[in-house]
């Protein structure tokens, strides 16, 4: 009998790993934060827990061009430092609508929360969050955003 052997990280048991056949493609996502090490922490977990690519730059950087070069199928922004600057460029970048948005706020600024969802995000998530909680997210986004054809 084959038993399934996921892997996970040292130190991470909490983590629950993506079993073989959950989701049948690689989800690809373009990440904007500025911290390096939630960065890694974010592309690791995601690879593990949604099946997903992740791609990343930094609010500095000239991202809404990576953007448009990506065509990710999510966007996950981290507005926690500097929200209404990030939200209106997002605006003005002419995103294509069908790549959903899910913003990273402060936990306690419910302000964030409600201008994330006024420039179109379809989520946000509560810094700081559990990863599991982060790859949940993600997954139920773009399942909901890209539909998987039942197969015959």
């Amino acid at each position: 009998m084959n038993s399934i052997q996921p892997t996970a990280i040292e130190g991470s048991a909490s983590l629950v790993p993506l079993l073989p056949g959950q989701l049948t493609s690689t989800l690809t996502v373009l990440l904007i934060e500025a911290s390096g090490s939630l960065q890694a922490v974010i592309k690791i977990g995601l690879g593990l827990l949604a099946n997903a690519q992740v791609h990343t730059v930094t609010a500095g950087q000239n991202w809404p061009t990576v953007l448009q070069d990506q065509q990710p199928d999510l966007l996950l922004l981290d507005i926690s430092v500097e929200p209404t600057g990030l939200l209106q460029t997002l605006q003005n970048a002419g995103l294509n609508p069908r790549v959903p948005i899910v913003c990273l706020v402060n936990r306690d600024r419910t302000y964030d929360h409600l201008q994330a969802h006024q420039y179109g995000a379809v989520a946000t998530i509560a810094k700081p969050f559990d990863l599991q909680d982060l790859a949940d997210v993600v997954r139920n986004v773009a399942e909901q955003h890209h539909p998987v054809e039942p197969s015959s």
